[in-house]
């Protein structure tokens, strides 16, 4: 622990001679805050501020070296070893020994520590197939079934792998420290197209079959209104057994006989596009859509194809 302290005061000094003049206050202030956060353990919100401070002064190997550190802290161990070896090398061509030795060590004692998986592919993959582990392209070399050895970080991973009118294919795996995972990767499948019956006009006569069923529930209801009303004049004593009505009794009755009327005229709409719409359905031409899966790198759909 004293020896991860000094490098953190050591590598002070190399980030502030590297910085540029135009970047150097901000990179300096960010520095120093990812220091402080890492002195008080947050790792996480330490590496934020260096990578911040990097993107002001990319080859301050100060910085690289304390990135390193506080991914090393938070377990990211495969993060903190690339780390520690870019900085190694920045401070090889500049002379620097110092933090050369200091990442030499860290690169030393990490190395053992890194979990490994290797990408077993179950045959040479499709044209233009990406893979993806969580968010990093992994190269994949079409010649060959079985890509190199991987360093990552342990815990859960994402895999998604996607090719060009191939289905996407998406998996996870959970890795330890210094374990070792062989990921199995399918060659990926060709859609399969599926069939579906679809026609205008078989479209246009469900539509009038259900409207004619509509109109024909509707007529039998004002027709049951008007046959109720007419016939509810004889109980009141509006008009008597011969059919003789007072002033009311006409008026009602006139009025029964216009809904009734009205009732047949809808109902046979109704009935006439109820049949029209059941000559249309069953009578229409069989017309093929094909429905074919496709996927990219975060999305699967479908491409709809065929006569409409």
């Amino acid at each position: 622990m004293r020896h991860l302290l000094a490098v953190v005061v050591l590598v002070s000094g190399v980030t502030h001679a590297a910085a540029q003049p135009g970047d150097k206050p901000e990179a300096a202030k960010l520095f120093e805050e990812g220091r402080k956060l890492l002195a008080d353990g947050k790792p996480d919100e330490a590496c934020a501020k260096f990578e911040a401070s990097l993107l002001k002064d990319p080859r301050a190997v100060g910085t690289l070296l304390n990135l390193g550190l506080c991914n090393e802290r938070s377990g990211k161990v495969a993060s903190a070893l690339k780390l520690f070896r870019e900085a190694y090398d920045r401070a090889s061509e500049a002379n620097l020994k110092e933090p050369r030795d200091a990442a030499q060590e860290h690169i030393a004692t990490l190395t053992a520590q890194v979990p490994t998986v290797t990408l077993v592919v179950a045959g040479p993959p499709a044209p233009e197939t990406k893979l993806l582990i969580d968010d990093a392209i992994v190269p994949l070399d079409t010649g060959r079934a079985a890509p190199k050895e991987l360093p990552v970080d342990p815990g859960r991973h994402e895999v998604v792998m996607t090719a060009p009118g191939r289905l996407p294919y998406q998996s996870t795996f959970t890795i330890d420290v210094a374990g070792h995972v062989d990921l199995n990767l399918p060659v990926l499948e060709m859609p399969k197209e599926k069939v579906v019956e679809t026609s205008s006009r078989k479209t246009y006569g469900k539509v009038a079959l259900w409207s004619g069923v509509g109109l024909v529930v509707a007529a039998s209801a004002v027709a049951g209104y008007a046959w109720y009303s007419y016939d509810k004049l004889f109980d009141d004593g509006d008009c008597d057994a011969n059919h003789v009505c007072n002033a009311h009794g006409v008026e009602v009755a006139d009025r029964a006989q216009t809904l009734g009327n009205v009732a047949t005229v809808v109902g046979g709409i109704g009935v006439a596009a109820s049949i029209t719409g059941a000559i249309l359905v069953f009578t229409a031409p069989r017309a093929e859509q094909r429905i074919i899966p496709t996927g990219s790198n975060r999305e699967v759909g479908f491409a709809i194809t065929g006569r409409f």
